[in-house]
């Protein structure tokens, strides 16, 4: 994030610690100001599927399962594509 922010972008992170009760007050918070939410996580896409129930903006998941950390590098080439 602070490497993107660097480069002139605006953007935000949070980091979801529980799923249950899923936080759809906040995500729908969220969902109303921001242009698009991406969402980088380690199996098929399943916080990304919660987050589409309640965030009115774009989702772009990023799912990884070769049971390897996603890296920094990687999320920051990513959220670049989006930018």
């Amino acid at each position: 994030m602070e490497v993107i922010r660097e480069e002139g972008h605006k953007v935000g992170m949070l980091r979801i610690k529980t799923i249950w009760p899923f936080p759809g007050k906040i995500m729908c918070e969220i969902g109303s100001r921001a242009k698009t939410i991406f969402v980088p996580e380690m199996n098929k896409g399943q916080v990304a599927g919660e987050i589409l129930k309640y965030a009115r903006c774009n989702v772009v998941p990023f799912g990884q399962t070769n049971g390897e950390v996603i890296s920094p590098l990687t999320i920051i080439e990513q959220v670049r594509r989006l930018l």
